[in-house]
């Protein structure tokens, strides 16, 4: 047989055994090669040897005052990259001012709706026949655009008394 190293993949076929993780037809056929193939038996013995190494080192317990070390070695302040701590200082307050201002000019830039228009008393004299559920729909007729989900007579008519053209 081949005594040189094993590939990777064999390398894997050997610790896979090793560990228990292979099916059982492949189990046999690797397990029959490593008793056949002394490169494969040497790389069963090492990973066997290993896995025994592993199993008896134990590991230390970290010491009482780890934590305390461990904050003794950190820099009292870390130093600000690019002064960014001075920067941010002087550019928040301008940063809120400039926000202020943008808001005051959008609001005095969006036109103001009329405070009463006369056809808030058309829209009124139409509600007073229309049950109190369907006023609503009435009041904001801008906000449907489909009258097909209008199904209530007297909404209809309603809608129909604003639509039609008074004094022609």
């Amino acid at each position: 047989m081949n005594e040189d190293a094993l590939t990777e993949a064999q390398w894997e076929d050997v610790s896979a055994l090793a560990d228990g993780e292979l099916p059982a037809g492949q189990s046999d056929a690797v397990a029959r090669r490593a008793r056949e193939d002394p490169a494969w038996r040497r790389a069963q013995e090492e990973l066997a040897a290993l896995d025994r190494l592993l199993e008896a080192y134990a590991v230390p317990a970290a010491g009482a005052d780890l934590v305390e070390r461990i904050i003794a070695r950190l820099p009292a302040k870390a130093p600000s990259a690019w002064g960014v701590g001075r920067v941010i200082r002087y550019l928040a307050p301008a940063a809120a001012a400039a926000a202020i201002i943008l808001g005051v000019e959008i609001y005095r830039r969006v036109p103001q709706a009329a405070p009463y228009a006369p056809e808030a008393r058309q829209v009124s004299k139409a509600l007073q026949g229309i049950p109190e559920r369907d006023q609503f729909v009435v009041e904001n007729l801008d906000l449907f655009r489909n009258y097909e989900v209008l199904v209530n007579l007297e909404t209809i008519e309603a809608i129909q008394r604003l639509e039609t053209p008074r004094g022609t």
